[in-house]
């Protein structure tokens, strides 16, 4: 009796706090400039060759840097 009392006042709190956190415009600010800067860095990513098996093999491929690489 007392655990579920203690952890439903626990959740409603939990719930205000994430409530009010999320309805600041800095915090909505943060999360979206985070997500803005992951996919531009899984485009660098891609695009160096880093992404798959497949891309990777390419971009040492085309590299004229890399004289002599491994078949994979």
């Amino acid at each position: 009796m007392i655990g579920k009392l203690v952890a439903a006042i626990f959740n409603t709190k939990a719930y205000n706090l994430s409530r009010s956190a999320f309805e600041d415009p800095r915090m909505t600010n943060l999360f979206d400039k985070y997500f803005e800067d992951t996919k531009k860095f899984k485009k660098e990513l891609k695009d160096i060759g880093y992404s798959s098996k497949e891309d990777l093999k390419k971009a040492l491929a085309k590299d004229p840097r890399v004289k002599n690489y491994i078949e994979f």
